[in-house]
């Protein structure tokens, strides 16, 4: 290793941080809790991913996931039956 490679700092990854949203027949909340996280997102533009965990719902909780965009991955957030 030369001085001047010893003198430039190696590239690190912006952090990356995961919004983990656990859900059970949250239809009617999950709206305006997935549109507080990704307004937080957009306003500090820190690389972020936003996952729902629906927790076996009977309602439309995975429709409402399913219909609303990661910011960070440019699709659907992530749902999970646990």
């Amino acid at each position: 290793m030369t001085i001047e490679s010893a003198a430039v700092p190696p590239r690190i990854s912006p952090p990356r941080i995961s919004f983990v949203v656990p859900a059970y027949n949250e239809e009617r909340l999950l709206p305006a809790c997935l549109a507080a996280i990704r307004a937080e997102i957009d306003r500090t533009g820190c690389p972020a991913e936003i996952l729902v965990v629906d927790n076996a719902s009977t309602g439309g909780t995975a429709a409402v996931a399913a219909a609303t965009p990661s910011p960070s991955m440019g699709r659907t957030p992530t749902w999970r039956a646990a």
